[in-house]
């Protein structure tokens, strides 16, 4: 038996053992703690169905629930992604039921040439220029029509669902949104919400119902950090009060500063100190959101205290105006002066005055007035339509104006795909920053390929050896285990920190300004390294244990990598073993959130334990969010890697159907019972699920028709050539005739939309109507949309609702 067979059935076998007992431990306490495996059954709106209970009664729970349900809970990226599962459960269960009737038997049955275990059902058990190459052929072809056939219904079906995300059938998202742009690389003279809807009012007449530009509140963002601290420090305070039966108030030690200024005593009542601190800080952040509605230079103006004076005002009436500035600023002002490269002090105000012209004086609270306002207002803003054909007029024009060819709109994100920090990045910022980044990238690839030749080298036996002695003294079955689990866990290693990087870069660095963007960029370069995974892992694993054979006749690479291809798969079956018994039920136990539980409980007293502790964002119950960029990588590697070896070796097909038929389960669970769809693109992560996967069936095709020429398929190597014509014009064919209708809404249809909700039809929205000064003659659906459309919708609901309610949850 050949070295690899071992580590297969070691990794079988032990992944096994912890896909049983995990699932087991998952069906036990699945309905004893709600709160991590079905937390959307008790949590806010929209509130999902109680899981029954019985042994893998969620199973046929989920079972009963169609397409459409599955639409309505999971949202368009949700629903995207477990149709894409589907089609991928599709393929490999079609293919490999036609592998294992006919292709594994005639690769079995081939005469070999000292070929064993595993590889006896791969290609490498045929003979160069043997007849039953011929089976390859057919089933080449077989396969690829197959998938063709498949994704393309399934293109078809995404067109469907994008209708009915159009129409406004995502109860999640504001009906609003449909109606709203948002305009990028607006001009410096247009950064006002007032110039901004008379802008757009004059190029569609009566048709705008909003206009803001986006501003940044860094002070207001900062105040709601201190109040949600303080906020969880005093429920921490009430509980251990509570915890004591009420006989022993918690005390707080001050900093020296902070009792001087207070003029308070080094030790303090925790529950007083704190409760003062809520009130103070909810109030500050009333008066900030207050505040952060009016305009940038007025908000300015207001917080400054500073007014303009006529050049020709006598000294004291200008010395008046500045004194008045200089005795009313507050620590924010100068926080504000600081940030923008001041520094000031009130016990410098009257010195600066008296060394100053007052002139330059004047001017240089000008300039920081000036400055302030740069660094408030942004080139982003949101133009509110009356109706949806305004709207799919605006997104549809490549310039809205001569003047300004850069200035665009697009269709808005919802509000909860926005990073409202990002907001106020210009766009030529992202745009400009991203060409350094995709650089970093394309050089990281080399890097990345000593990565791949490590774990390359973690996958062969001889090089352990070579490299870790003890090994040779290893039990056998440990040594197979060690063999097969640890290239794995290497490779998912890396791959972590490679996602939390992108993300990072992309969030932090880039400042993209919705989550869906940023996963956006997770998934295509996540994907890109993914795809050197397969390509770099084959070329390392077929030359890195003859290395100086290959350099002493590089002639011998191409038999080299004829050898290897065959046996390279022995990794990828145990990658696909790994992840599917060990992956599938570590996802369904949430393993991180159990064992954060269960530090809690083990090392916190119940009564000292509060709700909010435990639903903090990096909590046990916290919302659970989908990287959608990492985990459909994750499903595109697998099926990359199936449509590479579904003909070399067949016997992946196999392991594939398993994988994905679980993942499908499993994240049909997730939805149902615990992912908070924290924000929604409109399912925009399709259009590249279907580009990359035609680029693996194409890359895949092209590696196997290389192959055959290197097994001397004299006859059967030419027959293959039309296949990736065929591949191409599919591909083609299929994104001239979806890719169009399916990206935005059309104009017949968004006319029609307007007859039928004239009629009564429109969704009811939860905003209240907001007071707005454009108003204008309109009749039908436009006035409608004027009582039910909210001129604040778009706004970071963090800073917005601010619950100065303190009193502990008690967890249960």
């Amino acid at each position: 038996m050949p070295a690899g067979s071992p580590s297969i059935f070691a990794t079988l076998s032990f992944n096994g053992f912890f896909f049983v007992s995990i699932m087991l431990m998952f069906e036990y306490y699945r309905n004893k703690v709600v709160d991590i495996y079905a937390p959307r059954s008790r949590g806010k709106y929209p509130k999902s169905v109680q899981p029954r209970e019985g042994i893998f009664q969620w199973f046929f729970q989920i079972y009963e629930l169609d397409d459409y349900d599955m639409f309505k809970i999971a949202g368009m990226d949700g629903y995207v992604f477990l149709r894409f599962l589907k089609f991928c459960c599709k393929v490999c269960t079609v293919t490999s039921i036609l592998a294992g009737l006919i292709l594994i038997p005639v690769y079995y049955s081939g005469p070999g040439n000292g070929v064993y275990g595993i590889d006896a059902f791969s290609m490498a058990n045929i003979k160069p220029n043997g007849h039953r190459l011929w089976a390859s052929v057919v089933f080449a072809y077989l396969f690829t029509l197959i998938f063709l056939y498949l994704i393309h219904e399934e293109y078809e079906h995404f067109v469907i669902a994008r209708k009915k995300f159009f129409d406004g059938q995502d109860e999640i998202i504001p009906v609003q949104v449909h109606y709203t742009v948002q305009v990028e690389n607006i001009p410096a003279e247009y950064q006002n919400s007032q110039k901004l809807y008379e802008l757009f009012e004059s190029i569609f007449p009566n048709e705008v119902l909003f206009a803001h530009v986006a501003v940044s509140t860094p002070r207001l963002d900062v105040t709601i950090n201190k109040l949600h601290t303080a906020r969880a420090q005093l429920e921490c305070a009430i509980a251990a009060y509570e915890a004591s039966h009420r006989t022993s108030r918690p005390t707080l030690y001050l900093r020296k500063i902070k009792r001087s200024l207070m003029n308070a005593d080094k030790e303090v009542d925790a529950m007083i100190y704190l409760t003062s601190r809520v009130e103070r800080l909810a109030a500050r952040v009333a008066k900030l959101q207050v505040e952060s509605s009016k305009e940038p230079s007025a908000y300015i103006d207001d917080e400054l205290h500073f007014h303009d004076r006529e050049s020709d005002l006598d000294d004291h009436h200008e010395r008046e105006s500045l004194g008045s500035f200089s005795t009313n600023i507050t620590d924010d002002d100068a926080f504000l002066l600081h940030a923008n490269g001041y520094a000031f002090n009130n016990d410098h105000a009257e010195s600066w005055w008296n060394m100053c012209d007052k002139r330059h004086m004047v001017a240089f609270f000008h300039d920081v007035r000036d400055r302030i306002v740069a660094n408030f207002v942004s080139a982003t803003g949101f133009v509110t339509f009356r109706t949806r054909r305004a709207q799919v007029s605006a997104v549809r024009m490549p310039i809205l104006v001569d003047k300004y060819p850069r200035m665009v709109a697009q269709p808005a994100a919802a509000p909860n795909d926005v990073i409202w920090g990002n907001m106020s990045a210009p766009l030529r910022h992202t745009e400009d920053v991203a060409y350094f980044t995709a650089a970093a990238y394309y050089c990281g690839l080399f890097f990345w390929s000593l990565v791949m030749a490590f774990i390359a080298a973690l996958s062969n036996v001889s090089t352990l050896e070579r490299y870790l002695p003890f090994m040779n003294h290893m039990n056998g079955y440990v040594y197979a285990i060690l063999q097969g689990i640890l290239p794995v866990v290497v490779m998912l290693s890396f791959s972590i920190f490679m996602t939390n990087t992108i993300s990072f870069i992309s969030r932090d660095i880039e400042k993209r300004k919705t989550h869906s963007a940023v996963e956006q960029q997770v998934f295509k370069w996540y994907f890109m390294y993914q795809i050197a995974n397969i390509y770099l892992l084959l070329f390392a694993g077929s030359i890195w244990d003859s290395l100086s054979e290959a350099i002493e006749n590089p002639k011998a690479i191409v038999s080299l990598i004829s050898a290897a291809l065959p046996k390279v798969s022995i990794f990828f079956v145990n990658y696909i073993i790994t992840i599917w018994l060990s992956g599938v039920p570590y996802k369904m136990i949430r393993r991180f959130c159990a064992v954060q539980y269960l530090y809690y409980r083990c090392f916190t007293r119940d009564a000292a334990l509060t709700r909010r502790m435990l639903k903090n964002p990096i909590g046990p119950f916290g919302e659970t969010r989908v990287a959608y960029g990492t985990e459909l990588s994750d499903v595109l590697y697998v099926l990359c890697v199936v449509m590479l070896y579904w003909v070399i070796a067949p016997i992946v097909l196999i392991l594939a159907a398993g994988l994905f038929w679980s993942w499908y389960i499993t994240w049909k669970y997730q939805y149902v019972f615990v992912i908070t769809r924290t924000f929604e693109s409109g399912g925009q992560f399709w259009y590249k699920l279907y580009r990359y996967s035609m680029l693996g069936l194409m890359a895949g095709t092209i590696v196997f028709m290389a192959f055959m020429g290197i097994k001397e398929g004299v006859s059967q190597g030419p027959l293959l050539v039309p296949l990736p014509i065929i591949i191409y014009m599919s591909w083609r064919y299929t994104e001239r005739r979806f890719k169009a209708q399916s990206q935005n809404l059309a104009f017949g249809s968004a006319l029609k939309q307007e007859r039928s909700t004239s009629a009564g039809d429109l969704p009811s929205m939860s905003h209240s109507a907001g007071g707005s000064s454009h108003r204008a003659g309109h009749s039908g659906q436009s006035d409608r949309n004027e009582t039910l459309f909210d001129d604040m919708y778009l706004h970071d609901e963090s800073g917005t609702s601010i619950d100065a309610h303190h009193e502990p949850e008690r967890s249960h």
